[in-house]
């Protein structure tokens, strides 16, 4: 089973959760590594309590991680990973 997890501070007011979840799950689901899409689970989580560096403004973040099933091949997971 593959996780996408996609972690967010509170402070994000009208984070499209549904809308981000919809997209990012459409784009990974539609690489070969995916083999059944049935396998990818998603999900966001909030952040209650977040410190960003030491300003007293209040700051704001969002996070995503891609955790693919053990037995991939180090090439396939590689591929899957922003190029610079």
């Amino acid at each position: 089973m593959h996780h996408l997890i996609v972690e967010y501070s509170r402070n994000l007011a009208g984070f499209p959760e549904a809308q981000v979840l919809a997209e990012l799950t459409q784009a990974v689901s539609a690489r070969p590594e995916i083999a059944n899409e049935a396998d990818l689970k998603a999900r966001c989580a909030v952040a209650n309590s977040n410190v960003i560096g030491t300003a007293q403004a209040p700051r704001a973040f969002v996070s995503a991680r891609l955790r693919l099933l053990a037995g991939r091949m180090p090439a396939a997971m590689l591929d899957l990973l922003p190029h610079a």
